[in-house]
Parts: structure tokens; C-alpha cells; sequence
């Protein structure tokens, strides 16, 4: 009798941190994820120094197997999360100009399209507001919420207004720490 596998233990499915559409037969990069390159836990495999994979380019092959649009992309990359992994890439279906690249892929994509959706919503707001309103998510009012609090909300202090996104707050004990900080009063301005 053999026992049970601990999930935890098994071979993760790896990704590169990007959305797909088919075309010529072939998965095409359609986004690619910048990330955080900075942080270790949002780092973006197709983003890396050296990788430079660019949307428009084909997905052409994972570790030598050619890859098509009638194949389970996912399956192609079974249990290379956090291994090495050789990816054929280039701007034709048929190969041509196409080049090797080695990367990392990730267990998870949910930190770094976080991060790339709150990064979109500062561009939206400041775009919108002329430059004129700072945008905050708190993921909750906790220990993420006051990073989140202090990182994007003091690098945007000159700003006449500020928009804090709580969707999707997951609870926390923090919410009087961001509204005493919003009650001060500025003392002074270096413009």
C-alpha cells in the first residue's frame, strides 16, 4: 500500500507570468507581466535581465518540444515551477528569427498581477486627475496594508487628493493608523 502524496510536496505546474491568445497555429504572448523584478516574491520569469520576452512574440517550444495551439499549454510546463526552463521564442509562427531563453517559472502569478493591477490603477488616477490625485490600495488593515499604506501614500504626498482602495480588504486593526495620517496637517512644502 502506498500512502497518499502530500499535496505540498508534489511537482507544481510552473508559469511565466503572462496571458496568451492563439494565432498561426501558435501561443502568442499577448501581456507579459512586468513585476517587481526587486522583490524576490514578484519576480516576473519573462522580465528577468537577459530574458527580454516582449509581447506579440510566439511561445514556440519548452524544453525543446515544439509547442502548438492544440496542446494543453499548461502541461508543458508541469513541475518546472522554480527549475530552469528553455523557452523558444520569436516574432514568426514558423521559427525563423527565433531565439532561446532560459527561465524561472513561478508556483504563483497572484503577487506580481497584483502589483501590475495596483501600478495600473496609479497610472488610470494620475492620468485622469492631470497628476493631481495619489492612488492607495490596502490589500487589508494589516501587516500588508500598512506597507502597501506607507510605500504609496508618502511617495505620492504632493498631491492635492488621494483615493484609498479597499476592495477586496481582507481585515485588519491598521484603519486608525491611515486616518490619523491622512488628518495631519501639512507643515510645510518644498515645491
Amino acid at each position: 500500500i502506498r500512502a497518499p502524496r502530500d499535496p505540498a510536496q508534489a511537482p507544481k505546474t510552473g508559469l511565466l507570468g503572462a496571458d496568451y491568445s492563439i494565432a498561426n497555429d501558435r501561443y502568442r504572448f499577448a501581456h507579459v507581466i512586468s513585476g517587481g523584478n526587486w522583490n524576490p516574491a514578484l519576480q516576473a520569469p519573462l522580465t528577468q535581465p537577459g530574458v527580454n520576452v516582449h509581447e506579440g512574440e510566439y511561445l514556440l517550444a519548452v524544453n525543446g518540444r515544439q509547442l502548438h495551439a492544440s496542446d494543453n499549454l499548461y502541461s508543458f510546463f508541469e513541475g518546472l515551477a522554480g527549475r530552469q526552463t528553455v523557452l523558444e521564442v520569436g516574432p514568426n509562427p514558423d521559427g525563423s528569427k527565433s531565439r532561446q531563453v532560459t527561465v524561472v517559472p513561478v508556483d504563483s502569478e497572484h503577487s506580481m498581477r497584483q502589483l501590475a493591477w495596483i501600478e495600473d490603477n496609479i497610472h488610470k488616477v494620475d492620468a485622469m486627475s492631470n497628476g493631481q490625485v495619489a492612488y492607495v490600495y490596502l490589500p487589508n488593515t494589516a501587516g500588508a496594508g500598512f506597507n502597501n499604506f506607507n510605500r504609496y501614500f508618502f511617495s505620492q504626498t504632493q498631491k492635492k487628493a488621494v483615493v484609498v482602495d479597499e476592495r477586496y480588504n481582507e481585515g485588519g486593526l491598521i484603519a486608525d493608523y491611515v486616518i490619523d495620517t491622512l488628518k495631519r496637517v501639512p507643515m510645510a512644502n518644498y515645491e
